[in-house]
């Protein structure tokens, strides 16, 4: 007896006491004392149960550091127990947000909507995954399943360009009109999202009613006003339609005065008229400005842009310097995509490998091990992912290999796509210098056929391409000041960065990790080592990247002596590009000297060149090797010389 009654006071005071450590481990979580929160919760917990001691250490775990790697794996365990718990929610949905993965977002809000279906948080995290990731259809299905006034401004705004991509324009005019009636701050974007719809597809008024708002003329001056059934002129103008006319007497002077309908609006149109008066002052929230033209004289209009654009505007030579900077290795791709008037790697890269003036740089060789390392995973980047993309579809490349890309370097191609996809097309575009305008026209053909490639691009991403992130993203992220407000371009360079450091091989062609010691050498290749090795026909692949511009190139006899040929033929060719190939500032490739120097002997001994066209080319290969005076490279052109000319004549 004496022995059960002894055995229930224990398992009391067990209970008391684990009572006690789970009300002193709280009070330590809400003062921040994380580790000595998870150290006296260790004794008493069992994370294969889900308790609330499992509750309070995740909260805590979330915020130490190197704990998030373990962190998700319990949160997903618990999950795929169907185990539900709001605050384990929470948490592994901000960690997936912050790391930009909407396809988790997505998997984790249906889970926890599946337990509170009217969580206004699941919600949220739901549409933005479903729109990002543009699941058009479950979108739709949810915007209309739900009252859109009723959630916080983070998710209208996301109905607002949910609806505009459906293509629910009225829709989304209205949600953002009721936007910035609770924040002016939003004013940028109902201007915006009335300005993208099409003059065709906005509701016009064309019959006066109560509630509408007029403008009127009497032939010298204008008036505005809103319609209602108390105002005087309701009875006479009710009903009336753009460009009737009315008369009015006054009460006063009994002078009857006729006026013209001019202007009819309903409240979003209106609000829209009195934004556009308000553009140019300091009170306005939206970036932009209001050119006004005193005339339609097209001299004159293109001198009103001109004076309140082309000076203000992008200056062209210091545009001209950056891309110069960028061919000179000063820059790196990254410094330039984000310093440049381009807003899209895209298309700045067709711009670098289309445009005969551009050069693609690669890191060149002695900055990178030339033996490819033994992991097996590989890492793409902005500089790379488009570059793999290209020699896969000319049907050069193809790599047995799936490669991995950051989840921010993900987010930022999805964006782009969206943006292509669901933004307006004209075929009339502006070049503005500081001195003239250049129109540029472009087809319907040529935005259909941008608007496939892109479509493809994206396609082969997502079939061959796992999106990852660095264990440590995190953890190095809320180390960096105001980390949460950086643009993606750097979130991608520092998670690539991080991967590369810990198990992944990171091909790149961007010198920013070296510039600013975001990587170490031997985790990052130079991604013409990955081809060579993984090539059966790496010379055929070389001259297709010569011929897209890019410097760092290895050099052969027949690549020069085939673009040679093609240069006196009179035919398009690429030699030039091959000779700054030999620009040793951006391709110390020692081997490149030997091959220029057969590629000499061979024109010299060859009759079939006219002398002046060999001589030609002989003095711009001697020029371009000449002008680097390093020592070694001297030294081995006269070993290369001598090697050819003289031991083997």
């Amino acid at each position: 007896m004496k022995s059960q009654k002894l055995q229930r006071l224990k398992r009391f005071l067990l209970k008391k006491s684990i009572h006690t450590k789970i009300e002193i481990a709280k009070i330590f979580l809400l003062n921040c004392n994380y580790d000595k929160c998870i150290k006296i919760l260790e004794p008493i917990l069992d994370l294969t149960v889900f308790s609330i001691q499992a509750e309070i250490y995740c909260k805590a775990l979330y915020y130490l550091p190197n704990s998030i790697v373990i962190l998700k794996n319990i949160l997903e365990g618990y999950r795929s127990a169907s185990v539900y718990c709001n605050t384990t929610v929470i948490i592994e949905l901000e960690i997936f947000f912050s790391l930009k993965r909407r396809d988790k977002l997505n998997e984790i809000s249906s889970f926890a909507l599946k337990f509170k279906p009217n969580e206004k948080s699941y919600i949220y995290y739901k549409l933005l995954a479903l729109f990002q990731l543009d699941l058009q259809d479950e979108l739709l299905s949810i915007l209309e399943s739900i009252d859109i006034y009723e959630f916080r401004q983070e998710v209208m705004v996301l109905a607002c360009n949910g609806y505009f991509v459906l293509g629910k324009h009225q829709k989304s005019l209205e949600i953002a009109y009721h936007l910035v009636q609770r924040n002016r701050n939003y004013e940028g974007l109902f201007f915006n999202t009335y300005l993208r719809i099409p003059d065709n597809k906005l509701e016009k008024e064309e019959i006066v009613k109560s509630g509408l708002f007029l403008r009127i003329t009497d032939g010298n001056s204008e008036s505005e006003f809103k319609l209602t059934d108390s105002t005087g002129l309701y009875s006479k103008i009710v009903g009336l339609k753009l460009n009737d006319e009315f008369e009015h007497e006054d009460s006063f002077t009994q002078i009857k005065t006729k006026y013209k309908i001019i202007g009819i609006y309903n409240k979003i149109q209106y609000f829209y008229l009195s934004l556009l008066k308000k553009v140019n002052t300091p009170d306005s929230n939206i970036r932009g400005k209001m050119i006004h033209f005193d005339s339609n004289n097209l001299e004159s209009i293109q001198n009103s842009i001109l004076q309140n654009i082309g000076k203000n505007g992008a200056d062209e030579k210091l545009e001209e310097e950056k891309f110069n900077n960028y061919f000179k290795g000063i820059l790196s791709f990254s410094e330039l995509l984000n310093q440049a008037s381009f807003n899209n790697f895209f298309d700045l890269y067709l711009f670098l490998t289309k445009n005969p003036s551009c050069k693609v740089l690669t890191i060149p060789y002695l900055v990178l091990e030339k033996i490819i390392s033994s992991k097996s995973k590989y890492l793409l980047d902005l500089s790379t992912i488009k570059m793999i993309y290209d020699l896969e579809n000319e049907g050069l490349f193809e790599s047995a290999e799936r490669y991995s890309i950051s989840s921010f370097t993900k987010s930022i191609i999805d964006q782009f796509y969206l943006n292509d996809k669901n933004g307006l097309k004209s075929d009339l575009m502006m070049q503005i210098k500081n001195d003239q305008i250049i129109p540029v026209h472009y087809s319907k053909e040529f935005y259909e056929r941008r608007s496939e490639d892109i479509a493809k691009f994206k396609l082969w991403i997502d079939k061959n391409i796992d999106v990852v992130n660095a264990k440590s993203f995190i953890d190095s992220g809320r180390q960096i000041n105001n980390f949460s407000s950086t643009n993606d371009s750097f979130k991608a360079l520092l998670d690539s960065s991080l991967l590369a450091q810990e198990d992944y091989l990171l091909l790149s062609n961007d010198s920013f990790y070296f510039k600013y010691r975001l990587g170490q050498p031997k985790n990052i290749c130079n991604p013409l080592h990955y081809i060579k090795s993984n090539s059966i026909n790496f010379e055929s692949i070389n001259r297709y990247l010569i011929s897209n511009n890019y410097i760092g190139i290895e050099l052969s006899k027949n690549i020069l002596l085939a673009e040679y040929k093609l240069n006196i033929e009179g035919k398009i060719n690429f030699f030039q590009n091959c000779v700054d190939n030999l620009n040793f500032n951006l391709n110390p490739n020692l081997d490149n000297l030997l091959e220029s120097v057969k590629f000499i002997k061979e024109v010299l001994i060859n009759r079939t060149y006219a002398i002046e066209q060999s001589k030609t080319a002989i003095e711009k290969i001697l020029h371009m090797i000449l002008s680097f005076r390093a020592p070694n490279v001297i030294d081995y052109l006269i070993l290369s010389i001598n090697s050819e000319f003289v031991n083997n004549p």
